[in-house]
């Protein structure tokens, strides 16, 4: 029986550390921490990895080495290959479970566990001396988060139900999706809309809006194929409002937020821009403060079958879900209904439409367990600007990692924010060459839309019609993105300095191949390294040149061509060209 004084292990008389999937040590606690991701605690950190393949915890003990270590935590669906650890303190089963590390002598322990496809689990190291008293790290529970494998290359596609007809005519689109190259597909809400007719003012969680049905299994064989093609669906959740003419406000008025200066009594929702409050109308907000136990139960128990309801689907296609303004959440409801969600469905993916500063973002990731925030790309029209961004979101994947789309559904389009429809080429080009593996764009994209789609009202099937079709070039784009580990990764970007203040340029790096984890180099790309060059520049061409010190390999030349002379490489790209070449070290 395991028994404990409260106990801790002595600061600097051990180190315990996990062994990286890329080859690299991320030092777990003892000497130093990694890093203090979650303020709420103090030394505690914050581990990321993907769930396609094993981790090991390897502990060192410098002074009187225990007979016995452990890693406590509620990583119950991995599997030691020690065996099954013994039984918690209680005697009784738990969610957190003591998992034995494995004797190597000389004071040193290793435990090896198979990933889950994903979820977000607890662990903290602890030892039992000669004495048989159990003693514990000095610092919090850490906290490791497994995000699934599906978001390692993620590619994804917006489709607008408002102007896509029906279940049945998205399921024929699904073919043109994967033949550009997309692997997963977000769907705005197809909830049965209010009297607004917008996505997100929704009348019923749990009915489709009747516009998008022509029969009683259209969903089920839009779900299959997906299946079929293998795209993974995202389905958008909205928890914070309902429309004012919905089953929650018609039926459950009580669960809503009261304001007595309204005809009505209920608080419309509502968000903050620049130093403007913009009131939403149609849209009012759900209470999760209400007072009564019994009711909050009621309502949380109702938003949780909604959340799972939806959430069940995207699993069956190993996909994820997109929550809707993050931000303006209930922050304990928000913790408790992801705890369930994984529960219940574990390897689903979340993403999160989630802004503010660095540290709230930080702290969200680090509490939630939120696996892709949605970047802002389109905030940073000229490029020191978008580079010095494109560098934050390298630095910031150890922790947080972005989905960088150059537009979202709700920005205007490319020919709107950038003054031409060709900076779309550009803008997609750095987004998923230049990021970290996640990118994607909204319907309308691929054909160059002069104007934003309007995803509010039922428009039935629209054809749209664009200004140049990128279909080709995206495709390009999303094969080099999926065939390359090299763009999936992180902290292996150089920016390079160019006499053209228009010219993005940046080489991409792929380190020497020292295992054969999950994200490691393939064979071949074990040397040299990828320049990437786009011109934003939508009226006038430039060119970039460097020693040229070995073979070069261009992958995709769009607007641009290669001039090497005299040992110099050289390129030359138009207005809103780019050009993605590979280097080969001289001999």
């Amino acid at each position: 029986m395991l028994t404990s004084r409260n106990l801790l292990l002595k600061p600097g008389g051990f180190h315990f550390w996990l062994e990286d999937p890329r080859g690299r040590d991320c030092i777990i606690a003892g000497r130093q921490s990694l890093e203090q991701n979650d303020p709420d605690r103090e030394d505690s950190v914050f581990v990321r990895v993907f769930g396609d393949g094993e981790i090991t915890f390897q502990a060192e003990f410098f002074e009187a080495p225990p007979g016995e270590v452990f890693l406590h935590g509620d990583l119950g669906e991995t599997l030691p290959r020690t065996g099954r650890p013994p039984e918690p303190e209680s005697g009784g089963r738990s969610r957190f479970e003591f998992f034995p590390f494995e004797s190597r002598g000389g004071g040193k322990f290793s435990l090896t566990l198979r990933l889950p496809v994903g979820g977000y689990f607890s662990f903290r190291l602890a030892a039992r001396t000669g004495e048989g008293v159990l003693a514990w790290e000095p610092w919090p529970y850490h906290k490791l988060m497994i995000d699934p494998p599906q978001l390692r290359c993620l590619k994804l596609y917006t489709l607008i139900p408002t102007i896509s007809g029906t279940l049945r005519d998205w399921r024929r689109d699904l073919d043109r999706i994967k033949d550009l190259g997309f692997n997963a597909v977000h769907i705005l809400p197809f909830t049965e809309m209010g009297p607004s007719q917008s996505p997100y003012s929704a009348a019923n969680l749990f009915a489709i809006d009747p516009d998008y049905l022509e029969g009683p299994d259209d969903l089920e064989n839009f779900v299959r194929r997906a299946e079929e093609l293998g795209l993974a669906l995202c389905i958008d959740i909205v928890l914070n409002h309902v429309s004012t003419s919905s089953f929650l406000a018609e039926s459950k008025a009580h669960w809503l937020t009261p304001d007595f200066n309204r005809p009505d009594g209920l608080r419309r929702a509502g968000a903050w821009h620049m130093d403007n409050w913009i009131s939403w109308e149609d849209l009012v907000l759900i209470n999760y403060d209400h007072p009564d136990p019994q009711t909050r139960k009621e309502l949380f128990d109702y938003m949780k079958d909604y959340l799972m309801y939806w959430g069940g689907i995207a699993q069956r296609t190993g996909g994820f879900i997109r929550l809707d303004n993050l931000h303006s959440s209930h922050r304990g409801f928000i913790y408790w209904i992801l705890e369930e969600m994984r529960r219940e469905a574990p390897g689903i993916g979340i993403l999160s439409e989630f802004f503010g500063a660095n540290d709230t973002l930080r702290r969200g990731v680090g509490r939630w367990g939120l696996n892709l925030l949605m970047a802002n790309t389109w905030e940073y029209p000229f490029v020191p600007q978008f580079r010095d961004y494109l560098a934050h979101v390298h630095a910031s994947s150890h922790s947080i990692r972005y989905l960088l789309e150059p537009t979202s559904h709700d920005t205007p389009a490319v020919a709107e924010l950038f003054a031409s429809p060709d900076s779309a080429v550009p803008r997609y080009f750095c987004c998923a060459l230049m990021g970290t593996g996640q990118t994607g764009i909204v319907q309308g994209y691929e054909l160059g839309c002069p104007r934003k789609i309007n995803f509010i009202g039922r428009q039935g099937r629209v054809v749209l019609e664009g200004l140049r079709d990128l279909g080709g070039f995206i495709r390009q784009v999303n094969r080099l993105l999926e065939a390359y580990p090299v763009f999936q990764g992180y902290d292996n970007i150089q920016f390079l300095n160019s006499e053209h203040e228009s010219l993005l340029g940046a080489l991409r790096f792929s380190p020497p191949r020292k295992s054969s984890a999950p994200g490691a180099p393939v064979d071949g790309e074990q040397a040299g390294a990828f320049l990437l060059l786009a011109n934003f520049d939508i009226n006038g061409s430039c060119e970039y040149s460097r020693l040229k010190s070995g073979d070069a390999e261009p992958l995709l030349l769009e607007g641009a061509e290669i001039l090497s002379q005299d040992g110099i490489l050289k390129v030359r790209l138009s207005a809103c060209g780019v050009a993605a070449i590979r280097l080969f070290p001289q001999g």
